[in-house]
Order: C-alpha cells, then sequence, then structure tokens
C-alpha cells in the first residue's frame, strides 16, 4: 500500500437506489465550498465528519478526523453499453502552494470494466487528517471529477484548517525552533475551553522540539511566563526559571493562578529561549477566569 493510500482514503459510493431526490445544490452547513461543473451535473453536494452524522461547519478538522465530500444526483456521463467511466484527481495544497499530497486517478480500477449506470446514486472521496498534514496549518483540498468518455467535469474546492485535539488557538512566535504542536492544558489534561478558575494551574505543552543547541551535551533553556491584563499591564509576577536537560523533546510552561486572581478576560504568555542557539518560541493564549 503506498503512503498516500495509508494516510488518505478516497471511496467511489455505488448504490442500487436511484438518483437522489435532494433539491439544494451547494449544502455548505456553514463551510466554505467552491464547486463548478462543466457537462456534469449534480442534485446536491455535502461534507461530513466522522461518523457523517456531523456537518463540517468551519472549514476547520481535528488532526485524525475523516472529512467526506458526497455528490448526490450525479448526471451527464457518457454511457457505452449501459456502464459509465468516472475518473478522479485529488489534491492537497499547502499555505505555499505546494502539493503535499497527490493521487491522479482514485477510479483507475473501474477503467476496464466501467460502473452499470443505473447502479451509481452518488460520488464520494474522503479524506483523514494525518501526517504530513500538521496541525494549524491551512491546506486546499481540491477534487476534480470527470468522464472518461466524455468532456464533462465538477471540480470541488474545500479550505482545511488542521487543529490539535483541543479547540483553545495557541498563538506562536518563533525562531530557530521547530515543533510539531503546542496546546493548552489543565490539571486534567487538554483543555476545550480556555477557562480557568482561581487557584488553578495552567499548562502550555508544545511536543516534537527541534533545533536546540547543546552545551556540554545538555540543552539551556530559559522559561518566562506572565498574565496580561486587556490593556497589556501586568496581571501576575512574572515566572522566570533556567533548566539544564538533556534530550529535551517537550517544552511545558506553567503557570499557577492566583486565589486572589478576579473573574475576567486576561493573555497568558510564556516565552522558552535556547540560552545556546538563541532560538526561541513564544506561546499567547487567550485565557478566561470564571468564579
Amino acid at each position: 500500500m503506498t503512503t498516500m493510500k495509508k494516510l488518505i482514503y478516497f471511496i467511489i459510493a455505488i448504490s442500487l437506489i436511484g438518483c437522489s431526490t435532494e433539491k439544494n445544490k451547494d449544502e455548505k452547513a456553514g463551510a466554505t465550498m467552491d464547486i463548478t461543473s462543466s457537462g456534469l451535473d449534480y442534485a446536491s453536494a455535502k461534507l461530513l465528519l466522522n461518523d457523517d452524522s456531523t456537518a463540517y461547519e468551519s472549514n476547520s478538522i481535528k488532526y485524525a478526523e475523516r472529512l467526506k465530500l458526497v455528490l448526490s444526483g450525479v448526471k451527464g456521463f457518457n454511457s457505452e453499453g449501459g456502464r459509465i467511466f468516472p475518473g478522479a484527481h485529488m489534491v492537497i495544497i499547502d499555505e505555499k502552494g505546494t502539493i503535499i499530497l497527490e493521487q491522479t486517478d482514485l477510479f483507475s480500477d473501474y477503467d476496464s470494466t466501467g460502473i452499470e449506470e443505473s447502479k451509481v446514486d452518488l460520488l464520494y472521496v474522503q479524506m483523514i487528517a494525518l501526517a504530513p498534514l500538521e496541525i494549524g496549518k491551512e491546506y486546499s483540498w481540491e477534487t476534480r471529477f470527470w468522464d472518461k468518455r466524455g468532456n464533462g467535469e465538477i471540480i470541488a474546492k474545500i479550505p482545511v484548517k488542521v487543529t490539535g485535539p483541543n479547540e483553545v488557538e495557541v498563538k506562536i512566535k518563533k525562531d530557530k525552533i521547530e515543533f510539531w504542536r503546542a496546546y493548552l492544558a489543565g490539571e486534567k489534561g487538554i483543555k476545550s475551553k480556555a477557562e480557568f478558575s482561581p487557584g488553578d494551574l495552567m499548562y502550555i505543552e508544545i511536543e516534537q522540539v527541534k533545533g536546540l543547541l547543546f552545551e556540554e551535551d545538555s540543552n539551556h533553556m530559559s522559561f518566562e511566563s506572565v498574565i496580561l491584563n486587556a490593556d497589556g499591564s501586568p496581571a501576575s509576577e512574572t515566572i522566570y526559571d533556567t533548566l539544564k536537560l538533556k534530550n529535551i523533546s517537550i517544552l511545558e510552561g506553567y503557570m499557577h493562578l492566583s486565589e486572589k486572581m478576579t473573574a475576567g478576560n486576561y493573555k497568558w504568555v510564556s516565552k522558552f529561549t535556547d540560552l545556546v542557539g538563541k532560538g526561541y518560541v513564544e506561546a499567547t493564549v487567550n485565557i478566561k477566569v470564571v468564579k
């Protein structure tokens, strides 16, 4: 099995039911989806997540989730002896315009036999957000369906942002240091909401760190952390610490909220600095303190 087939799965669905009776084209459920067609037509288009019961609404998909594009009531294929011959070309393009994954023809298994026209109710392709897709990056998922016995085609372009297992945005500034993902956590694990109570512990986790330089077989790091008010003034004391560690792969920052912390919205800023190579990673998270 190729790397592509291990990471991204594509399927043509064949149903014994007749053409779909759905009337609305481009049923986007709040997500952006650009579909153009020429020579081929379809009754409706849907974007679904995971178990097919959840609509894709925000153009964001969590790492390891599955996204499916479903076209119902596709018409216009030229028929030979009651059989049609569809093609499907798929690419995933990164923010720089580079193709990072490509499958030239997902339906090549049907080149010689075709598919019985009366049994085709819908076409769909699906992707799973795994490597080489990266958390925090945006991509364009583009699929072209075409008629191998004619000139018809349908082209779908869907923007996709891959997020971590949490829903909290961590804004990053960095230099000379690379990593896989960064996320906000509490004492019970990854946070889905950036809400804390006075006295809580907060953590910033940065995983699979690369680019740190060594001195005496160790990484020499500093860590700074502070909570800021909306106007940028300090709402907490600044934590500063230095570390001498070997084989760092994870950076973990922390902040213990004061029991006297008042309810409101704040900004938590944490900075890790490589004291040898002078590289750094700075993580900023908007948090809410609730009583």
